[in-house]
């Protein structure tokens, strides 16, 4: 029998489990870590892992100590113990926070950003462990464990019957969008778009000059001892047909391309000097060799343009460092006698956006070379060698017709502009005979950019539909395919692979729609009018299931750019346009030795119909400007007749389109 008057007997202290407590302090530093990995605050470093275990282990017995002590002490001893471990508390988290700001790698860019955000979640693990740590206890409870599997499986059942019917609903509604755009006509059918192949007898782009570029070698740009002796040879002429601009520092590179006939509204001659001083004084060649697996040896060793000291003639010493591309021009002409054009584009790979156009910018290149020579040759009174050059230069312009990428379209948009440029440097100095200028006119009624438009907008909308297809298939977005521009990642990528695949088929269908019906009405076929169409909805305020990825991509999409390039078309067809105009004009010249009063003079006998505007369907407005001059405007995006006033933009250079203020002009400059 126990004695009334001794005191209870107290409760044994409970057995400490460091195992469960070492495990505990783990998986909390991990949590903590883990969400500085989803809230993008830095990258995975292994010893912040380290770091947390160690600080939060400490917190953890003190806890422990905590809990075990707070049964046995009364309720003095218990204050003063809360009292004296407080400060014990947080003199850890502040040594915790102050090493993760001294830590290494945390003074760059990022630290600012980070400390904050670091010290709150440091602050959060903290509490997490010293509040709840009874919480540990309690998931002890096999009970609670039972209910927690219960309650997980019918979580998973609910996600999985989602994603079911999204990606049922999803695919329904991508079908459904599809057989509505093929009853009208339309196709979502990238194949469909795919040049038909061609003999290489008979085709251009077979030849081994164009057909290099999309070659292993030039894509990996390997070593010059990796590299066959044709390859080097082949890279060279690219090279050299490029006028080097590529290697010029960048500054000094739009200084000279600022030169170039840029065509509606900044139509100019080649300033041939500039160019003489690029040939001669230009010694700031960027060093390839700085460049990690450019091949640099070959880089240094291609030789500079050749220059004819004590010349004066801007012209003559153009011709002459010109001569350095004859080789590569005879390639280029020996390519040109075979008809037809397909270049070895790997139409069928299924990532669209993959595809690689490095054909582009070398004929664009080619055509530049062939319009400098050209522009010379005039300058020096050579007209029938000039007009070979301008004709040569339009040929190779004219194997981008069948391009139905946009930039392809925008390539060749620059492309005949520059060659129609160069041609009416001729025009302005009257040096083309009749037959010549009939030879010019039929080109440039050739260069339809409405219709070229209208097949670009279809395949892309095709592309949009086989591009969200991979990456549906795929379940996933690389940074460099589905950002386009650059190589960093985009926002959320590493959620794409748990997407359903029901908001891939949507986005298959708001991606093309959105195309098909903002987008390729812009240009009526049967009119020939260039149509204003009111712009679709910000992607930013349609947060639906049908945009939702979109949205997730969009800060990597430069949306004033895809507008503006969008509209190279109508500036293009209205160039080519005001050219024929210009032709007749000056056919009426020859004949007459002056230009008339109307353009309706020159129907029927120099044109069979007037070319209209394409903002308003009238006719192209036009005034005489003396005796020897005249002028050709179209009112331009604005809708307004601004009488042959500049054009420019109503806010800044990169305004979106229809915010251009002006008219489309043509003159002929003052003769260099």
């Amino acid at each position: 029998m126990n004695d009334p008057l001794s005191p209870p007997p107290t409760a044994p202290p409970p057995c400490v489990r460091w195992l469960r407590v070492v495990a505990f302090a783990t998986v909390v530093s991990l949590l903590g870590f883990t969400t500085m990995v989803f809230a993008q605050l830095g990258q995975r470093n292994y010893d912040l892992i380290l770091l947390l275990v160690l600080v939060t282990g400490p917190l953890v017995m003190l806890a422990w100590s905590y809990e075990r002590m707070r049964r046995v002490c009364t309720d003095a001893a218990r204050a003063e113990f809360r009292r004296h471990w407080t400060r014990v508390w947080l003199g850890a988290v502040g040594v915790t926070v102050l090493t993760f700001i001294l830590l290494r790698n945390w003074r760059g860019e990022l630290a600012a950003a980070v400390r904050w955000p670091s010290l709150l979640l440091l602050v959060w693990t903290s509490l997490l462990m010293v509040v709840y740590w009874r919480l540990y206890r309690v998931l002890l409870n096999r009970k609670l464990w039972a209910r927690t599997a219960f309650l997980a499986a019918s979580l998973t059942t609910v996600v999985a019957l989602v994603y079911g019917v999204e990606n049922w609903t999803g695919k329904r509604a991508w079908e459904a969008t599809r057989q509505h755009y093929e009853a009208k006509g339309e196709t979502l059918d990238f194949r469909a778009f795919h040049p038909v192949p061609m003999p290489d007898a008979e085709n251009v782009g077979a030849h081994p000059l164009f057909k290099f570029p999309f070659t292993d070698a030039y894509r990996r740009r390997t070593p010059e001892s990796a590299w066959s002796a044709d390859d080097k040879a082949l890279w060279e002429h690219l090279e050299v047909l490029s006028l080097r601009l590529n290697r010029m520092k960048w500054d000094e590179r739009r200084f000279v391309h600022a030169e170039l006939p840029l065509g509606t509204n900044a139509f100019r001659f080649h300033d041939l000097a500039k160019w003489r001083h690029y040939f001669h004084d230009n010694t700031n060649f960027l060093n390839e060799a700085a460049r990690s697996g450019s091949g640099s040896a070959l880089w240094l060793k291609t030789a500079n343009f050749p220059v004819q000291q004590g010349a004066t003639n801007p012209a003559v010493d153009v011709l002459f460092a010109l001569t350095r591309l004859d080789a590569s021009f005879a390639l280029v002409e020996e390519a040109l006698r075979r008809p037809r054009c397909r270049f070895a584009v790997e139409y069928e790979q299924e990532d669209v956006w993959g595809i690689r156009v490095p054909h582009l910018s070398h004929t664009l290149q080619m055509v530049r070379a062939y319009a400098l020579r050209a522009s010379a040759q005039c300058a020096l009174g050579q007209t029938d060698a000039a007009f070979l050059d301008v004709q040569r230069s339009a040929r190779l312009a004219n194997l981008l017709k069948e391009e139905f990428f946009l930039i392809g379209l925008n390539v060749y948009v620059r492309a005949m502009g520059t060659t129609l440029g160069t041609a009416a440097e001729g025009m302005a100095r009257h040096q083309w005979n009749d037959e010549q200028l009939v030879w010019l006119a039929a080109t440039a009624r050739q260069c339809d950019f409405l219709s070229g438009y209208a097949t670009s907008m279809r395949a892309e909308a095709a592309g949009m539909a086989q591009f969200w297809s991979w990456a549906r298939t795929h379940q996933k977005l690389g940074a460099r395919t589905a950002s386009g521009w650059g190589h960093e990642e985009m926002p959320y990528q590493h959620w794409f692979p748990w997407l359903p695949s029901g908001w891939y088929y949507r986005q298959q269908g708001t991606e093309a729609a959105r195309v098909l019906e903002h987008e390729l009405p812009a240009v009526d076929l049967q009119r020939r009018r260039f149509v204003r169409v009111a712009p679709p909805a910000p992607r930013s305020s349609e947060l639906s299931r049908d945009n939702l990825i979109h949205i997730m991509m969009s800060p990597r999409f430069n949306h004033s750019f895809e507008l503006r390039a969008k509209s190279a078309w109508v500036l293009g067809q209205t160039t080519v346009d005001q050219f024929i105009i210009a032709i007749a004009l000056e056919r009426h010249w020859l004949r007459h030795r002056a230009y008339p009063e109307r353009l309706d003079a020159l129907v029927p006998e120099f044109l069979d119909l007037l070319p209209h505007d394409l903002f308003d369907g009238q006719p192209m407005r036009y005034r005489r400007e003396g005796e020897q001059g005249f002028v050709l405007w179209s009112i331009g995006f604005d809708g307004k007749d601004d009488h042959a006033g500049p054009l420019h933009f109503a806010g800044n250079q990169g305004g979106s389109v229809g915010e251009e203020r002006g008219d489309l002009v043509w003159r002929y400059p003052q003769s260099k």
